[in-house]
Order: structure tokens, then sequence, then C-alpha cells
């Protein structure tokens, strides 16, 4: 009997040990930095216009972009996400990384920008948002067919 105890306590040690050791080798994700995206204070519709921004720390460069600029339009009282793209990076020194990409909204009124980073060496962040307005002639809202627009 003091056999079975004795493998059953020793099992108990090696599982306690283990459990510190994966526990252990659970690393944090690096914290990321990103600043608010710029964007022009006013756009006009259907005209190409540029989202940039920053991030740190520096980031290596890989071939798959990992930053996506989300844009959002105010519209029945909420905001809601219009579309999203992909951002190229570029490293613009030894500390800091930039984002940059174009956009073209069809619609007027009041927009709003938010750029979203996610890689395996660091945790994923949210920017600040940025809020434009876009001026110009307003097309009719697309209703993909049903009648009621697919923003709301």
């Amino acid at each position: 009997m003091t056999k079975g105890k004795r493998a059953l306590f020793v099992a108990a040690l090696v599982v306690a040990l283990v459990g510190v050791a994966a526990t252990a080798l659970a690393l944090p994700l690096a914290t990321l930095s990103m600043y608010r995206p710029v964007a022009s204070a006013v756009v006009a519709a259907d005209t190409m216009f540029v989202v940039s921004g920053t991030m740190k720390p520096v980031h290596t460069l890989t071939t798959t972009p990992t930053t996506r600029i989300y844009l959002y339009r105010y519209h029945r009282g909420a905001w809601r996400r219009y579309a999203s793209k992909l951002a190229t990076n570029r490293n613009v020194n030894v500390a800091y990384t930039s984002f940059t990409t174009n956009a073209r909204l069809p619609y007027n009124g009041s927009w709003m920008v938010r750029a979203y980073h996610a890689d395996a060496g660091h945790a994923a962040s949210w920017a600040p948002a940025r809020y434009f307005t876009v001026t110009g002639p307003n097309k009719p809202m697309p209703t993909g067919g049903t009648g009621t627009c697919w923003l709301a």
C-alpha cells in the first residue's frame, strides 16, 4: 500500500511541475502603440484619398499585410461599418512602422476611420478613431434589390 501512495504522490508532483513550467513559458505578446490615423478633415465624394498612420515598435516587414483600415459611416443615428481595406506597412525608422492605403467613398456625410493591427509578435490593437466629412453629390443608397438600405 505504501508503494501505491508513493506513486500517486510522485505523479501529482510531476503534474504540478509540468503545470508550473507550462505556465511560466506562456509569455504575453508585446504591446503595440497605434496612433490615430491621418486623413483629410474634408474629402470630396468619389475622390481617392490617403489614410495613413504609425505604430510603435518597429515591425519586421512581411509579404502579408497585417494592418487593416476600417471605414464607418454615421447613418440613421449609428456608426455602421462600410468597408475595410488592407494597408501597406513600411518601416520609417528604427522606432516606427507606418501603414498606408487609399480609399474612395461614394456617400457624403460623417465618416470615421480606424486602424487594426494583429500579428504573431504583438497583441492585437485598435488605433483611436479619426472623424472626417465627405462632401459632394450624394448617390442613392444601395438596397441590393430589397428596397432597404444595406447600411441600415
